[in-house]
């Protein structure tokens, strides 16, 4: 898969309007295994990356969403009207999230469904070509927030939530989640001034 193909995989998300889900998620509902496909293809690698912040290990958090999915799958038809489609599918994998690590030691989640979470297999994303010392840099002051404000931030400014619709997945209010993500703005910029030259926000505000 090319990059493009790739940055093209990753704006179709994020420019879907949540009518366009709340569509597909009713032709679930009506047994369109094709619309379940295609919303397992968009939203798989988000939800992957969302669930380790739960879960730590990347395979948990695969096993996490796979569930998810397959629950999904098995109860679609009692599906009930979604206004925000998104925020239903990120509250989910939390709580799915939780209940794994709860439950982990047991190793029961797995076999509580029909499906076999290895029928999906998640195609490899490449990343694209970037400064891949300031990448790290930005994934490592972003592992280092609190995880309630790593958690905003990446709902927010990763995934392109709206400041209310990340509220309602942590059981935040909205306040609470502007403050934190303006927090993790300012640690993520001072983190990365030194690698930069400058630091991005003051920039950013000379040129405002």
């Amino acid at each position: 898969m090319s990059n493009k193909q790739i940055n093209d995989r990753r704006a179709q998300i994020c420019n879907m309007q949540g009518d366009e889900i709340s569509v597909l998620l009713e032709n679930v509902k009506k047994d369109d295994r094709q619309a379940f496909d295609q919303l397992f293809r968009l939203f798989y690698p988000r939800l992957v990356k969302f669930a380790i912040q739960f879960l730590r290990e990347r395979q948990d958090a695969e096993d996490a969403v796979a569930v998810f999915f397959i629950r999904l799958w098995q109860k679609r038809n009692r599906l009930p009207p979604l206004d925000y489609p998104e925020t239903y599918i990120y509250t989910a994998v939390k709580n799915t999230c939780l209940n794994y690590k709860r439950d982990r030691k047991s190793k029961t989640m797995l076999h509580q469904t029909d499906g076999d979470a290895k029928n999906y297999s998640p195609e490899t994303f490449q990343q694209p070509d970037e400064s891949k010392e300031l990448k790290l840099l930005l994934e490592k002051a972003i592992a280092a927030l609190p995880v309630q404000r790593r958690l905003i931030f990446i709902l927010v400014k990763e995934e392109g939530l709206k400041c209310r619709e990340a509220a309602a997945i942590l059981n935040l209010s909205v306040r609470t989640v502007e403050s934190q993500l303006y927090k993790a703005v300012k640690t993520l910029a001072r983190a990365i001034s030194q690698h930069l030259g400058y630091d991005p926000q003051q920039k950013k505000q000379a040129e405002a």
